[in-house]
């Protein structure tokens, strides 16, 4: 079978090509079924798993969104952000979209800058009250750099989005480690 963990991380160039070619060549209703479960995964209540999943995701949607396939990913990450079930639903979307941005082609997630650019925003918040979803949303919102320049530049977005990682640190009460390990994220 194919590790679709290593597909997209494969550090043989031909290797990657075989196995994305694998990925390629499998039914669509085969992938549709395993896309299903790693999304459904991002809701388990194992961290390990969550993470998993979120990498897998990312492997996955490096091969299928630069051929206009899994278009509904990005919308089904973000609509999990929003109406999350709990904190682990949440931060195991916003590590996922943290992990596609940093592997993607800024042009391939360029039409959902905005969308994924508010959800990684509203993870940072000051009122939100996890450390560990602001933290997430901190490294989500470092990957995204690349393709939400243009957001950036827009005049009322880039005043408030640059906040955004400094209200999220200086909300936190824990000790100073904490909150140079966010910062780091933004490095």
């Amino acid at each position: 079978g194919i590790n679709a963990e290593y597909m997209g991380g494969a550090r043989d160039e031909l290797q990657r090509q075989k196995l994305e070619a694998q990925w390629r060549s499998l039914e669509p209703n085969v992938r549709s079924a395993i896309k299903d479960t790693v999304l459904g995964t991002l809701e388990s209540p194992t961290k390990e798993a969550r993470l998993t999943a979120a990498q897998v995701c990312s492997r996955i949607a490096g091969i299928e969104l630069p051929l206009k396939q899994w278009d509904d990913l990005v919308p089904k990450l973000l609509q999990f952000v929003q109406n999350a079930k709990n904190d682990w639903q949440k931060e195991a979307a916003l590590t996922a979209i943290g992990y596609i941005c940093e592997e993607s082609d800024a042009e391939i997630l360029q039409a959902q800058s905005n969308e994924i650019l508010t959800a990684v925003v509203q993870g940072m918040r000051k009122e939100e009250p996890s450390n560990d979803i602001r933290f997430v949303a901190c490294k989500a919102l470092y990957n995204s750099l690349e393709f939400v320049r243009g957001n950036m530049e827009n005049e009322v977005q880039g005043r408030t989005q640059p906040r955004a990682p400094h209200r999220a640190t200086c909300n936190s009460k824990k000790k100073k480690k904490k909150k140079k390990k966010k910062y780091s994220a933004l490095i």
